[in-house]
């Protein structure tokens, strides 16, 4: 599992969780946190579902047990990509909170925890590094 932590939201965050039966990504926020469904169009975030709560993505790219996954998280403004053995596993756009008086505002920074919900997760070659957008290399989303 990996969360997004939103400064001044109260308790928020966005969650990557990796699930093995049925194996699926699950995309999720807790506290205030909203997001947009996105697909990737010759490099740029393109939104296909507005105000999401939680987007269930297939997981045929998980590799078998006992294999590492690789994931990669590209933070950028307010959209975060998400690519998970080489492949896109998902993308949201426009991340905003909801402020006491209902209003939206836009989420553009927070801190990243890497944890387990149930079991024990091992982690390996974790490294932080600052990008300007996303890379070059990423494909069209189906």
């Amino acid at each position: 599992t990996a969360t997004t932590d939103v400064p001044d939201a109260g308790a928020s965050g966005l969650v990557l969780q990796l699930d093995r039966s049925p194996p699926r990504v699950r995309l999720w926020q807790w506290g205030t946190l909203r997001f947009d469904d996105a697909a990737i169009r010759k490099g740029q975030l393109e939104v296909r579902q507005k105000g999401l709560k939680e987007l269930i993505l297939p997981g045929t790219f998980l590799k078998e047990p006992g294999q590492w996954n690789l994931v990669e998280v590209f933070s950028v403004g307010r959209q975060v990509v998400y690519r998970i053995n080489g492949q896109v596993a998902g993308a949201v756009a426009n991340l905003r909170q909801t402020n006491a008086d209902g209003q939206e505002s836009p989420v553009e920074r927070g801190g990243i925890d890497l944890g387990a919900g149930t079991g024990t997760t091992f982690f390996r070659l974790i490294a932080l590094r600052p990008i300007l957008g996303l890379p070059p290399d990423f494909p069209d989303s189906p």
